[in-house]
C-alpha cells in the first residue's frame, strides 16, 4: 500500500448553511486570510468548458456551481498495464501505473490490464483568487477533480461534491490536490468514490471544514 504521512491541518466541525452566491462563515487557523474571489464578478457556468475557463482564469471570480458537471468520457479512456499490489483476487484493488508508481514501488506486484477514464487523472488547474461555491446541493463534479499548485493562493471551495474518479483503481484520480499553495479554505466538501480526497505535498495556510466522511474519503500527504 502507498506510504502516507498524516496531514497536519486542523479539523473543525461546521454546521453553517451556505447560500448560493456568498460564502457562509469564515475560515479559521492557517487558512484564515483566504478571501477567494471577493471583489470580482460572480459567474454561473452552464457547461464543463465554461467551468474550466472560469477556474483557470487569472481573474478574481466567484464561481457558482448550480448543476452537475459530468466530465466522464470527455477525454476518452486509456488501456494499459497496471499492477496488483494487494493480490489478484476479485476483491483486491489494482493500481494504475501513475507516475511509474507500479514500476518504481511495486516492481514485484503482478502486472494487470487496466482501463480507466482519462479525465479523472487530468484535474482542473485552478488559479488564485477564486471562490468555488455550490448552490444548495446542486454543485457536483463527476469524473474530474481540482488541482491548486505552483504558488496558487487565496482560494475558497465551499459546499460542492466531487465523485466518480476511477474509484476501482489506486491512483484513479484525486478530488482536491494542493501543492505549493497558500491561503486555501475547503469547507463543506463531500467526496465519494474517488481515489483520494486531498493530497498535500506542499501546502501552507490551509483550513478544512469537512461536511461528512464518505467511505472513500481520505486526507493524505503524498511522500
Amino acid at each position: 500500500m502507498p506510504s502516507f504521512a498524516a496531514l497536519g491541518a486542523a479539523l473543525v466541525a461546521a454546521a453553517s448553511v451556505v447560500s448560493a452566491q456568498s460564502v457562509s462563515g469564515k475560515p479559521e487557523g492557517f487558512g484564515s486570510k483566504a478571501t477567494g474571489g471577493a471583489g470580482g464578478k460572480t459567474v454561473t457556468p452552464t457547461t464543463t468548458e465554461e467551468l474550466e475557463n472560469y477556474l483557470t482564469s487569472s481573474e478574481a471570480l466567484t464561481v457558482v456551481l448550480a448543476q452537475t458537471f459530468d466530465f466522464r468520457g470527455s477525454e476518452g479512456t486509456a488501456s494499459e498495464k497496471g499492477c496488483a499490489p494487494y493480490g489478484t483476487e476479485s476483491a483486491c484493488q489494482v493500481a494504475i501505473n501513475k507516475d511509474d508508481w507500479c514500476t518504481n514501488y511495486q516492481a514485484d506486484a503482478p502486472s494487470v490490464d487496466v482501463k480507466y477514464d482519462k479525465a479523472a487523472l487530468n484535474p482542473i488547474q485552478v488559479k488564485g483568487d477564486k471562490t468555488i461555491i455550490g448552490d444548495g446541493q446542486k454543485g457536483v463534479l463527476l469524473g474530474k477533480g481540482l488541482r491548486l499548485a505552483g504558488g496558487v493562493s487565496n482560494v475558497i471551495i465551499q459546499n460542492i461534491a466531487i465523485s466518480e474518479l476511477n474509484p476501482q483503481y489506486v491512483w484513479g484520480g484525486d478530488a482536491i490536490t494542493l501543492d505549493g499553495t497558500s491561503n486555501v479554505w475547503v469547507d463543506h466538501v463531500a467526496v465519494s468514490t474517488s481515489s483520494t480526497f486531498i493530497l498535500e505535498p506542499n501546502a501552507d495556510n490551509f483550513t478544512d471544514f469537512p461536511r461528512r466522511s464518505p467511505a472513500h474519503r481520505h486526507r493524505q500527504r503524498r511522500q
